[in-house]
């Protein structure tokens, strides 16, 4: 029993801390009133459970901080940090660990002890899922406004030139369409470009399997393709979803679907869709975009001498044929302009 006591005290200390972290996080970085209140409740339940146990054992008996080999083991990813979501990550999956561990050796003691432990453990899943959304819409939000979309159905020369143009721009954000491209040639595409692009935001259009396994940001899908909640089921979440809406009816609907993103149009008439619908028009987009604070891209025929009736109505930009048409890299450097007065 008192090798059980060691480990359920160790795992105690080590939970009590990621959670103060995590705590900490949404209390201060994101000022998140909603999720501070419900992990404040989460610590306060394991201090319950804290005191149940104690009742039963006497915890600190055993405890050898000093003696204790693990605290001279190498630790050099703890000693290094590159953000706040490293920070968030780090603490979250100690918190899930010792949940487990109070789970398992629990059960030597109370099985009572134990499910409650595992309450918390589930109940943590679902905080930290909604913590990793914030941290989704944030990079979403950092990385507009303009969000160039390479359509091809080839990973050929002209590909990678563009990939490098890209990877070299202030671009925050790209989507890859290939409509026509086989699995193969789509996901060497899409792989290409994950690696090139390491820096900024990959989305993928329609293809989640292609997201998932190029190592993707997101998935783009229209009306009739995969739906949020769909694409939770299948990943668990984690990928930025963006949906699309042809209409004002279609992007009501969309407005409590689970998207981070309505992708609205097209809005001008465009030659990258064969089969799109008629175009709305700059004043139909922008009341419609206007109706609600829903995060709203712009999309279809967006050019460098229509762009300006739109500007103020929409967050990002999804500009294909308008950029990867002549010279790449000057378009982009125009359509910076034209959006961020910066080139």
């Amino acid at each position: 029993m008192g090798t059980a006591v060691r480990i359920l005290d160790a795992n105690l200390n080590r939970l009590m801390e990621g959670m103060r972290v995590v705590e900490e996080i949404l209390r201060f970085h994101f000022e998140n009133r909603q999720l501070s209140a419900e992990m404040k409740d989460l610590r306060h339940r394991l201090s319950l459970l804290i005191r149940e146990a104690e009742k039963m054992i006497k915890l600190f008996s055993r405890r050898n901080a000093t003696g204790d080999i693990g605290r001279h083991l190498p630790s050099e990813p703890e000693e290094v940090r590159i953000g706040i979501r490293d920070i968030f990550a780090s603490n979250a999956s100690r918190i899930k660990e010792s949940l487990r561990v109070l789970e398992e050796f629990f059960k030597l003691i109370s099985k009572d002890l134990s499910k409650k432990a595992k309450e918390l453990r589930y109940d943590f899943y679902d905080i930290e899922k909604r913590i990793s959304r914030i941290f989704d819409h944030n990079r979403l939000r950092e990385a507009g406004p303009l969000y160039p979309v390479i359509s091809t159905d080839r990973a050929d020369r002209k590909f990678r030139e563009w990939l490098a143009i890209l990877a070299d721009s202030n671009v925050g954000i790209v989507q890859l369409r290939m409509k026509n491209a086989e699995f193969r040639e789509f996901i060497k595409a899409a792989r290409l470009a994950r690696k090139a692009l390491e820096s900024k935001l990959l989305i993928i259009n329609d293809r989640i399997d292609v997201a998932i396994l190029s190592g993707a940001d997101g998935i783009h899908a229209g009306q009739e393709d995969i739906t949020p909640s769909q694409a939770e089921t299948i990943f668990g979440g984690g990928l930025i979803f963006g949906a699309s809406a042809r209409n004002a009816a279609e992007a009501d609907k969309l407005q409590t679907s689970g998207a981070d993103y309505i992708g609205l149009g097209p809005i001008f008439r465009t030659s990258t869709k064969k089969d799109a619908a008629a175009p709305l028009g700059a004043s139909a987009a922008c009341a419609i975009a206007k109706k609600s604070g829903h995060y709203w891209a712009a999309i279809g025929g967006i050019t460098s001498e229509n762009i300006s009736s739109i500007k103020n109505g929409f967050d990002l930009f999804a500009v294909s044929a308008g950029i990867f048409t002549g010279d790449v890299k000057k378009n982009l450097e125009e359509f910076s302009r034209l959006l961020t007065g910066k080139e």
